[in-house]
């Protein structure tokens, strides 16, 4: 799962300001699921895949977390509904571009 110390990192926010920690830790979560589900991995935090792993077992990296802190931080910022009357509002471009490489393909 993602460090709330890394998520408060990424939002600026001071370690003390602990009054969202639990919505914090939830949007985390919710990252992590999305992340896995538009890719179709399985993460592993390890230093290498364990013997017996899943065949779409994926090593966690820095490119996947930054993708997840981007998923946190603009449920964050955007707690209310996802569309406007001025427009749709969509999730980051850059959180496609770093999950898209490593997309799993099943045939």
């Amino acid at each position: 799962m993602l460090d709330l110390s890394l998520i408060k990192v990424h939002l600026r926010l001071d370690d003390d300001h602990t009054g969202e920690d639990t919505l914090l830790q939830a949007y985390g979560h919710a990252a992590w699921k999305l992340a896995q589900n538009k890719t179709g991995r399985l993460f592993v935090e390890a230093d290498e895949l364990p013997e017996g792993a899943a065949e779409n077992a994926l090593l966690l990296d820095d490119d996947v977390r930054l993708a997840m802190l981007l998923l946190v931080a603009h449920w964050y910022e955007h707690r209310e509904a996802a569309s406007e009357v001025a427009g749709m509002k969509v999730l980051p471009l850059a959180v496609d571009a770093l999950l898209g490489p490593y997309r799993w393909f099943t045939l």
